[in-house]
């Protein structure tokens, strides 16, 4: 079952807030996984004296994916993050959902404002980050590709040590071109 993003605005005109209830505009908790490895949550908590299981960590994605609105545009963003390690037509979908979030709400909505930069940007990096599998870590960057099947390529460029880098990344080959 998904909420709709629409019950905060419904809430808000009633002169009531989704706060009073077990329901999320984004997954707070969630963002975690979307800034950490499962690897540095271990340890975190582990440090703190928490357990911590891959359990625990499911329990929680299957809690506020019943419970949030998306009613924050981050929240798509973090949803395709999690998504993609395990359904990656999800992710794709949420990606979608997010990079359309701003413009489908131009009626009404707060994209007159001004469109959630923080949610783009979040945008570009599942690209490059997860399904481009472009990392840095200790120095060293690694690039481990894992495109959803909607997607036949990525083509992007990349700046890393002063070095500009294009990638292309097909579902069967891998390309960099590295100049100064």
């Amino acid at each position: 079952m998904e909420i709709s993003g629409d019950i905060d605005k419904i809430l808000e005109a009633k002169g009531d807030t989704v706060n009073r209830y077990k329901i999320s505009k984004q997954p707070d908790v969630l963002m975690l996984c979307y800034l950490l490895t499962v690897y540095e949550l271990e340890s975190i908590f582990s440090n703190l004296g928490y357990p911590f299981s891959l359990n625990l960590l499911q329990k929680n994605i299957a809690y506020y994916q019943q419970r949030t609105t998306h009613g924050s545009t981050l929240s798509r963003v973090v949803f395709g993050w999690i998504h993609a390690r395990s359904n990656r037509s999800g992710s794709w979908t949420c990606l979608a959902e997010a990079l359309g979030q701003d413009v489908h709400e131009i009626k009404g909505g707060s994209t007159g404002e001004g469109v959630h930069l923080g949610a783009m940007a979040g945008t570009i990096d599942l690209m490059q980050r997860c399904y481009g599998g472009i990392d840095c870590d200790n120095n060293v960057l690694t690039v481990n590709p894992r495109l959803p099947d909607t997607l036949d390529g990525l083509a992007m460029r990349i700046q890393y040590r002063q070095h500009q880098i294009k990638v292309q990344i097909s579902p069967e080959s891998l390309s960099l071109d590295v100049s100064a």
